[in-house]
């Protein structure tokens, strides 16, 4: 993707042999500024701007009265922040957290630059609207709707990592699907492995919704009374026949603590 490129680009720079500040002496500084403005000027020759910025910059610090370095720094800076906009600008539709990333870049390289203000408003009020249809898809799975919002949250895929809400929904999307298909397995007639299912389900309170809620309701109340009935028409002419009552009725009350009916 461009943000990766572009963001190992400015990353690369630093893998450069880019002279420390740490020496302390003048002349030592001038020296190492002087190398880091060589190195700049041959990264400008392959037009590498984002690159020669980190060495402009460099030297600056280093020499901070060359009024040479100085300006350089600053008009690769502004170069580079331009650069980072128009970057930024083409991910926003399909990767919207590193556009986001590469407008904060571009307004720390320089702070004037308008069309990086506007950008990161026009931005921000994608990720606003976004957030909005996250929550209509809320509300979908909360009625059950699961297909309409499965599709909703397809097309906000991009938007994954820039909404906590999109996680939520797609957690209550996954434990809604789970639900169903305890559904299906008790409709089966596998009683068992609808519980265990629907366990799946009800693991995480705060991906609960109405729907889950109603569906775990109905399912226990409807296998706690067939483990009921199972029970009371076992005979119990032996102690090892009780013991199976008994265990057919614990069973339903583990199921639906609810459950009147459990002895």
């Amino acid at each position: 993707m461009l943000v990766r490129r572009f963001v190992w680009s400015i990353l690369a720079a630093t893998a450069l042999p880019v002279a420390s500040l740490s020496q302390s002496t003048t002349a030592g500084d001038k020296g190492l500024g002087k190398t880091n403005y060589e190195i700049a000027e041959s990264l400008m020759r392959n037009n590498e701007v984002l690159k020669a910025r980190t060495y402009y910059c460099e030297a600056s610090a280093q020499v901070p009265k060359d009024s040479k370095y100085q300006k350089k720094c600053l008009a690769t800076s502004k170069a580079a922040s331009i650069i980072l906009v128009t970057s930024g600008r083409k991910e926003m539709s399909h990767d919207p957290a590193g556009a986001m990333n590469l407008l904060k870049e571009a307004m720390t390289y320089d702070k004037s630059n308008a069309e990086a203000v506007q950008t990161m408003a026009d931005l921000t009020n994608k990720i606003d609207a976004a957030k909005t249809e996250v929550a209509k898809i809320l509300l979908l799975l909360n009625n059950g709707e699961l297909d309409g919002a499965g599709a909703g949250l397809k097309s906000l895929e991009p938007y994954r990592n820039v909404l906590t809400s999109f996680r939520q929904a797609e957690d209550r999307l996954r434990a809604s699907r789970i639900a169903v298909t305890a559904q299906r397995l008790w409709a089966s007639g596998d009683g068992a492995k609808a519980i265990a299912t629907l366990a799946l389900a009800e693991l995480d309170p705060l991906v609960s919704s109405d729907f889950i809620t109603g569906v775990a309701g109905k399912l226990r109340s409807e296998i706690s009374e067939d483990r009921v009935r199972f029970g009371v028409m076992l005979p119990v002419e032996t102690p090892l026949q009780r013991i199976e009552r008994l265990k057919a009725l614990n069973d339903a009350a583990r199921i639906d603590p609810h459950n009147d009916h459990v002895a």
